[in-house]
């Protein structure tokens, strides 16, 4: 009877342990990159700008107007709604991203200004 309780004790120890492990790596790579930064400008003319994300998880944050945005980190295309703007008025939006050999994301608006 003790050694089955200690064997399960022992089992589900183990199931922390390797959760634990698995959900902080997960987290340490998103958080302990050294980022850099692009910035898209321009004049709202009424629709969303889509993205398409080419390097998973390398996104770390999206600020549109000095209010940050949250998007899904697990999508491959996010659309970044501007509807809070009126027409007319500029916007300046600063990508977060883990530093890497390419930006990990394309603008999949080609009308748009860089």
């Amino acid at each position: 009877m003790i050694l089955s309780m200690k064997l399960k004790v022992n089992k589900l120890a183990l199931f922390l342990f390797l959760f634990l492990a698995i959900t902080s790596f997960g987290q340490s790579k998103e958080i302990n990159c050294k980022t850099t930064s692009t910035r898209i400008s321009g004049i709202y003319d009424g629709k969303n700008l889509f993205f398409q994300i080419i390097i998973p998880n390398s996104i770390q944050n999206i600020i549109v107007n000095k209010n940050e945005i949250t998007i899904s980190k697990s999508s491959d295309t996010f659309e970044l709604d501007l509807s809070t703007l009126k027409k007319g008025q500029t916007y300046d939006i600063i990508i977060n991203y883990c530093e890497g050999s390419k930006t990990p994301y394309k603008l999949l608006n080609s009308n748009i200004e860089k």
